[in-house]
């Protein structure tokens, strides 16, 4: 037990004739009277109690330090409590002990956590962990306790105040008090000082994809849907516009306690995506007189808010002024909601199949009263996936730094020139007679085999529809065979072969596939696909099913980054493509080039000339003998 010296100033009387005046959150007060044996001026005269806070956070119980500062003292005069006196009337005002008022708490918070508290330490207990349980408690003698948790990780806790009460003048009894670290202390009509637990994970981050729309040169196939597959994951085209809504994020309650509170909302898309258009920032609060929200206001444009970047830029931030923060404070109902909504056009293919194009919210706040540098960190992502045919399973795993199942070609189709070779077999065959003596040979004669290579130079057309009179896309055959058209949406496409290489004849089999099937995470992260391909020649009346892909991956999302880790489980070699051939075109033989014929022409010629010859001939001798 502590002494108290004379010279205090004292707020807050108590005098003998206050027998039921109490302080808050407890018992009423009474006289106190020394136990037996003990006398003295200025004594302490009712020993401890307990004091205990509970509601600290699962993820903080083992990080976090729980104080109890004496913001109130019992003053004793021949074992007789007269009165209670204030620890530090000039930095801790309280004009009435037994209804301090929310303006007066917090600025005792702000001089504790300022460090200009004059009596820190004396008074103060450092309360301990009951056990494994979430409640902390420590032995402190009767007064008025300003209770302040610091080092919590995602949760910001408002100071709390705890009393011990003397509850038997005659013995001396006093009784502990206990704050709930997740109510509020309400005095009277006033939603008083005693705290607000904001807790990061709980801001009410809501980001969450609106949708998509399909503009003029999109990607994606007529029946793509415009919907988004879930809230944090989708699948778009390359060209499409997508929507992105930041909803609920709910205004932690900072107080007059925190003197520069920090709260900061940062958005950041992939440069896969355009720039940002239509950013709109607005706030609803709660209807006056209702316990419902208002309507939204927008404060794009307000000087409650500054916004950097936004419109016609890749990211944007918005930090709410601390005045603006603490104009909420003790809104205890239903706290302010900040709504963010804007678009941005995925405008590249560079990142598809389990390759995510990332957008990343990251909410920055001021979450330790006792340290007010200190803030936490909330961040949610959506992920936005494209898909190829011929293409990579990961474009990505070659910046992870594991590219042992990510990166192989999924190849659903390869190109192929077909040969027919005829060969001489030269190996033959010796006859023996019975003796064993050489009699002659047997050639084994020629053998004719079809030879299959990957072929290069052919064009491959894309279509959204049936009719393929309208192509969207082409892509042409590389040394491999493969050919790739990225960027796709989910849903039906239609492809054919529209030039051959040199030399070899066209394809004429018309293809259908069918992306589809996608799953994601919780988390929005893609967890597989399926390609449903399907061909019909000239002579088919109608498609048929040739091939079925079905592709899976387990992501690992970075909390740091946001970034998509992924091992894609399905094996290379399981998948095996639908093979699109091409003849080579044969060289038929003929019986001399123009060579040949001018000589044919000449022989004819001259055999001409020799047929009118011989016939002069025979005529001078015919002459000649007459």
């Amino acid at each position: 037990m502590r002494k108290i010296t004379w010279n205090r100033k004292t707020i807050g009387i108590l005098t003998a004739g206050m027998i039921a005046a109490s302080l808050p959150a407890s018992a009423p007060l009474c006289h106190v009277y020394a136990a037996e044996g003990v006398s003295g001026e200025q004594t302490d005269a009712a020993g401890t109690q307990t004091i205990s806070v509970s509601g600290i956070r699962v993820e903080d119980l083992g990080r976090v330090s729980v104080r109890a500062y004496q913001l109130a003292d019992g003053y004793y005069r021949d074992g007789m409590l007269i009165r209670y006196v204030l620890t530090d009337p000039e930095n801790a005002p309280i004009v009435d002990l037994e209804h301090p008022t929310a303006a007066e708490i917090s600025r005792a918070a702000a001089s504790i956590a300022a460090g200009r508290y004059q009596d820190m330490e004396n008074g103060t207990v450092t309360l301990k962990r009951d056990g494994d349980g979430t409640t902390f408690s420590g032995q402190a003698e009767p007064g008025l306790y300003l209770v302040l948790v610091s080092g919590g990780s995602q949760t910001e806790y408002n100071p709390a105040v705890v009393a011990v009460n003397v509850t038997d003048a005659n013995t001396g009894a006093s009784s502990g008090g206990t704050a709930d670290m997740e109510q509020y202390f309400t005095e009277g009509s006033e939603r008083a000082y005693l705290k607000y637990t904001s807790y990061g994970r709980e801001l009410g981050a809501d980001k969450k994809i609106a949708g998509s729309a399909h503009t003029d040169g999109s990607l994606a196939a007529a029946d793509s849907p415009v919907e988004a597959g879930s809230p944090h994951g989708d699948a778009v085209a390359k060209g499409d516009e997508v929507s992105f809504s930041l909803d609920g994020i709910r205004i932690p309650d900072y107080t007059d306690a925190w003197e520069q509170p920090v709260f900061m909302i940062e958005d950041k898309l992939d440069d896969t995506f355009g720039a940002i258009s239509g950013l709109k920032i607005e706030i609803r609060k709660k209807a006056e007189g209702t316990n419902r929200y208002g309507e939204y206001e927008d404060i794009t444009s307000s000087d409650r808010i500054t916004v950097t970047d936004g419109n016609g830029k890749k990211q944007f931030r918005v930090l709410l002024s601390p005045s603006f923060l603490k104009s909420f404070q003790h809104e205890t109902d239903l706290r302010p909601e900040i709504r963010i909504t804007y678009h941005s056009k995925l405008e590249k293919a560079d990142h598809y199949n389990f390759s995510a194009n990332l957008n990343r919210m990251v909410i920055t706040y001021s979450n330790d009263l006792t340290d007010q540098t200190s803030t936490g960190q909330v961040a949610e992502n959506t992920y936005h996936y494209t898909f190829a045919i011929d293409g990579c399973a990961d474009p990505d795993a070659a910046n992870d730094g594991d590219e042992k199942t990510t990166t192989w070609q999924t190849s659903e189709f390869v190109k192929n020139g077909v040969t027919v070779m005829t060969t001489e077999e030269t190996e033959k065959t010796v006859l023996k007679d019975s003796d064993k003596n050489t009699t002659g040979t047997k050639e084994s004669g020629k053998v004719s085999t079809v030879g299959n290579s990957a072929l290069a130079g052919a064009v491959f057309t894309l279509y959204k529809d049936e009719t393929m009179k309208t192509p969207v896309a082409s892509s042409e055959s590389d040394k491999n065979g493969t050919f790739s058209f990225p960027g796709l949406d989910t849903g039906t496409y239609f492809m054919k072969e529209t030039k051959a290489p040199d030399g070899y004849t066209p394809n004429t089999t018309k293809y259908r596939f069918v992306i589809g099937s996608v799953a994601y995470s919780a988390e929005g992260a893609m967890t597989s696909y399926q390609v449903r391909v399907s061909a019909r020649s000239e002579t088919d009346s109608d498609y048929r099913e040739v091939r079925n892909f079905t592709y899976h991956a387990k992501p690992e999302i970075s909390g740091t980054t946001g970034r998509v880790k992924n091992t894609v489980v399905t094996e290379a070699g399981s998948q095996q493509p639908v093979v699109i051939r091409n003849a080579k075109l044969k060289n038929l033989p003929s019986a001399g080039g123009a060579g040949v014929l001018k000589a044919a022409a000449a022989a004819a010629a001259a055999g001409a000339a020799g047929i009118a010859l011989s016939g002069k001939k025979k005529n001078r001798t015919k002459g000649g003998r007459k």
